[in-house]
């Protein structure tokens, strides 16, 4: 499927700097963190199980390729995270579980910079697309936005999934 480009009225500023980004492969000892960074994110909605299973998983799972994670750490301090791997059954099919970048570090790049090392890292092992379910939730506009503009477009969707007028948008990015 070809990129479809972001509608140009929705934008987002060029990111602002922050402290040196890193990004780490998530590890064991980034489990309050990345706990928190999800709490934070996600809340106790309609959404917040499947980001949370997909992250005890890539903390706690076996490391078997369906979940994993990076962490983006600035000043020493995670302010980022997502979960991610590939899907079973499929041919090479990925899946974003869940993304959270901290409150004080959103616009300043932190997400793309993070979304850049699983697209990175998933091509690398191989695949060929990455999906993400996303809720298309009003609360949640800013990170469908960022995601059409990672060059994510939609690819299908289930109205009414989470509540009336709350449909479960896939979005879709090719990657070979």
């Amino acid at each position: 499927m070809p990129f479809t480009p972001p509608d140009p009225n929705d934008t987002i500023p060029p990111p602002t700097p922050l402290a040196p980004i890193v990004v780490r492969p998530l590890a064991a000892t980034d489990a309050a963190a990345a706990r928190a960074l999800f709490t934070s994110a996600f809340g106790n909605t309609l959404y917040a199980e499947a980001p949370r299973t997909a992250l005890a998983r890539a903390l706690d799972g076996p490391n078997d390729g369906e979940a994993g994670g990076v962490v983006a750490v600035a000043d020493g301090e995670v302010v980022g995270v997502a979960v991610y791997g590939f899907v079973p059954g499929t041919d090479r099919t990925a899946k974003m579980h869940g993304m959270a970048v901290a409150a004080d570090s959103r616009r300043h790049g932190v997400a793309r910079t993070l979304i850049d090392a699983f697209v990175a890292e998933l091509t690398g092992a191989g695949a060929r697309l990455v999906v993400v379910e996303f809720p298309d939730a009003p609360e949640l506009a800013g990170g469908r936005t960022l995601l059409l503009h990672s060059r994510f477009a939609e690819e299908a969707r289930l109205a009414d999934y989470f509540l009336d007028g709350i449909a479960l948008a896939f979005l879709r990015r090719d990657l070979v």
